[in-house]
């Protein structure tokens, strides 16, 4: 077989590749690589538990084996060339299922507790802005828009100086926890078509009206997307348990 084999101390072979020790760990420091490594090792020690069968193969390569019979051998071959130990062959070719079972069983549980903990992050705000670097001229435009001399879109095409501008200073729909602290502070009291106080923020001033709030549904989009948040969190964790919080994830 020509997949990777152990020569010595210090000493893999990888195909007609013979590598030593000196010259794979500084190649594997190059793009965070050592990272990427960990992330796979925690993974695969978290994923063997995870029991699956020849029917699961069969039936997640569905698509592949109606098309080449031989489909599941070739990539098996292929990994061992890759230098997959024969024994686990099975376990890397079933791996995308075993992820996917692993976060159901793991996270899938929680998912009603934690939306319930952050629905108010996760409302999505429809609302506009105007920015400018002077207070006196955004109060100014402010008393405008109220006497309806100006709407707020236009008011927001010709003075806004942040790129919300180009929209008339309409973004959204947007979840509230996407935004930065300040703007959710400020979104998550208003009402519908009020305008907040004038904040500064970065430099420049402020002014928001909110347009509509769109209440958070645990639909299948969102019971996915706390599923994966929730595995995300989780790996992280794992990683920084091996390499410290200081290592760049």
């Amino acid at each position: 077989m020509a997949g990777k084999e152990r020569l010595g101390s210090g000493t893999l072979k990888v195909g007609r590749l013979e590598l030593q020790q000196e010259e794979v760990i500084p190649v594997l420091s190059i793009g965070n690589l050592w990272m990427k490594v960990v992330r796979e090792l925690v993974l695969d020690r978290a994923l063997a538990a995870e029991k699956f069968t020849e029917g699961d193969l069969a039936a997640v390569y569905g698509k592949e084996l109606e098309k080449e019979p031989g489909f599941l051998e070739r990539m098996g071959r292929q990994l061992e060339d890759q230098g997959v130990p024969a024994g686990r062959v099975g376990f890397y070719l079933a791996r995308p299922l075993l992820i996917a079972r692993f976060k159901e069983r793991v996270f899938a549980p929680h998912v009603a507790t934690v939306f319930l903990k952050e629905k108010h992050l996760r409302d999505s705000v429809v609302f506009s802005v105007i920015r400018h670097k002077e207070r006196d001229v955004l109060e100014e435009l402010l008393h405008r828009v109220q006497a309806g001399e100006c709407s707020f879109a236009e008011t927001a095409s010709k003075y806004s100086e942040g790129s919300e501008s180009v929209t008339g200073g309409m973004i959204g729909p947007a979840p509230l926890g996407r935004l930065s602290p300040h703007l959710q502070k400020i979104l998550a009291s208003m009402q519908d078509g009020e305008y907040s106080a004038l904040f500064q923020a970065q430099g420049t001033w402020g002014l928001v009206q909110l347009h509509r709030r769109i209440s958070a549904a645990l639909d299948e989009k969102m019971t996915k997307d706390i599923i994966e948040a929730q595995f995300r969190d989780w790996l992280e964790g794992e990683i920084k348990k091996i390499v410290g919080p200081a290592a760049g994830l």
